[in-house]
């Protein structure tokens, strides 16, 4: 094998390994929470740098507004309106909407001083040191104090009335859809992804870099600013990307608000449309909600329901239906396998085997028609 050849085979392993860093480093900032990404993002467009190339003489970076998109306005928590995915859930929108003012003292703290001195909490602060960390008074971070404390205890009697602890996890709402017309708009909670996208001008940049307008030190920095700016780009274009596709495949479901209208949709399905790998997708969705015209918020990955779950809540209604026929005489015994699976064709135009309507049935704890004869 000549020199050449080996120069080659290095460079080329050389560019792979840059790819695979830039990719890695994408699925970690893919993975940032939603309110790691908007300090990031402050963080970037209040550096002197970027403000000077975003001034009109300069024309380095502009922005470019997404398509269809403004900014949502909530009496609720801007970034983090808490929800689980759960049926038995406690919503905290009824509790603020009783709140109005708890409402205006949590926006003056901010959501980021909100999570971590009202709900993570530092043990042994006072009072009076809570309210000089978020520039309140006492009186105001008591009465916020309380309203956590309810929160929480109905909490409790939610879970103690269910008999078994529920499982809670947190969701950040990032965008309101909203049908204007015959249209959905796509309405962000943040200001600063309402703005759009970055474009840069990198030949108007290496123009005025041969006019050294920018010091040698400031073009590296502003090279490392670039990079930051184009991840922001990548996951400010596929959140939208993403949420542009569901309202497409999941119209139906976004104007009625029933889930009988879901469509099965997979994100490896979503990733061949929109070009972009199902793990940054699955990095992208994780733990973010969406409130839908109907007023209620939802996680994304709801919007994602394989065959098999679209089969097995079918199943769960034609069992409830059967229940409700046995109590008013109209049916004499329970639907069997394959009766279940003549109705599914017939209802609903899905045809699956009766082996899959068993399986879908034991996944949903439902005991076999001869079983479900004697439970009454």
């Amino acid at each position: 094998m000549g020199v050449l050849e080996v120069k080659q085979i290095s460079t080329q392993r050389v560019e792979q390994i840059a790819k695979l860093m830039g990719k890695m480093k994408l699925a970690e900032f893919m993975s940032l929470s939603e309110a790691e990404f908007q300090k990031l993002i402050q963080e970037v467009e209040n550096n002197p740098l970027f403000k000077r190339l975003t001034i009109p003489g300069a024309g380095i970076v502009k922005y470019k507004k997404f398509s269809k998109t403004g900014l949502a306005y909530s009496r609720s928590i801007p970034l983090d309106p808490t929800i689980t995915p759960s049926r038995n859930y406690l919503d905290i929108e009824p509790l603020l909407a009783q709140e109005e003012e708890i409402i205006q003292i949590i926006k003056e703290v901010g959501v980021d001083k909100f999570k971590k001195y009202f709900l993570d909490g530092i043990p042994g602060m006072t009072l009076g040191e809570i309210a000089r960390e978020c520039n309140s008074t006492k009186k105001k971070v008591k009465k916020v104090n309380n309203f956590v404390d309810k929160f929480y205890l109905e909490a409790k009697l939610t879970e103690s009335s269910q008999g078994h602890r529920i499982q809670r996890t947190y969701y950040s709402t990032i965008a309101s859809i909203e049908k204007r017309k015959d249209e959905f708009i796509i309405n962000y909670f943040s200001r600063e992804i309402v703005k759009g996208r970055y474009l840069i001008n990198f030949d108007r940049f290496e123009e005025l870099k041969k006019r050294k307008i920018f010091t040698s030190r400031e073009v590296k920095k502003i090279n490392s600013l670039f990079n930051k700016l184009r991840l922001i780009n990548s996951r400010k274009i596929t959140i939208y990307q993403i949420i542009k596709k569901l309202i497409e495949v999941q119209y139906n479901f976004l104007t009625s608000g029933s889930i009988d209208y879901l469509k099965p949709f997979t994100q490896a399905s979503l990733s061949k449309k929109i070009g972009v790998n199902p793990s940054l997708i699955s990095r992208a969705i994780k733990r973010k909600a969406i409130r839908i015209p109907q007023g209620r918020q939802i996680p994304i990955k709801i919007l994602f329901p394989s065959k098999r779950e679209i089969r097995k809540k079918l199943i769960r209604e034609i069992i409830e239906q059967e229940k409700s026929e046995i109590e008013k005489g109209i049916l004499s015994r329970p639907y069997s396998d394959e009766e279940i699976r003549a109705q599914l064709r017939k209802k609903n135009g899905i045809s699956i085997s009766r082996r899959s309507v068993s399986e879908c049935r034991k996944d949903l704890k439902i005991p076999s028609s001869f079983k479900r004869v004697y439970q009454g």
